[in-house]
């Protein structure tokens, strides 16, 4: 389970940093995307209304629904990717 807390926390941090965070998931082409605020991907990187990628899910039930697959992290012209969520964290100080 993720914290609430601890995904307003990467929002503040890829908000300060010019950064976007990409989390895959298993389960579904649709992906989350954190950059200036929460949205939600298609698989083509198109932005979409969130009712249509994940229903009627907040965002805490989309860690406990679908198992993260990979996690992307663009800044600037460098990309990393991490396998999971906790994995990304280590990573960034937020």
């Amino acid at each position: 389970m993720v914290d609430v807390k601890v995904l307003e926390a990467l929002l503040e941090w890829t908000r300060s940093n010019n950064a976007v965070i990409d989390v895959y998931f298993q389960e579904t082409g649709y992906r989350l995307r954190i950059d200036r605020m929460f949205r939600a991907v298609d698989p083509g990187g198109n932005i979409v209304p969130w009712a249509r990628a994940f229903g009627t899910k907040k965002l805490s039930d989309l860690f406990d629904t679908f198992k993260v697959k990979q996690v992307s992290l663009r800044r600037g012209d460098t990309q990393q990717t991490f396998r999971s969520l906790e994995e990304l964290l280590k990573n960034v100080r937020v």
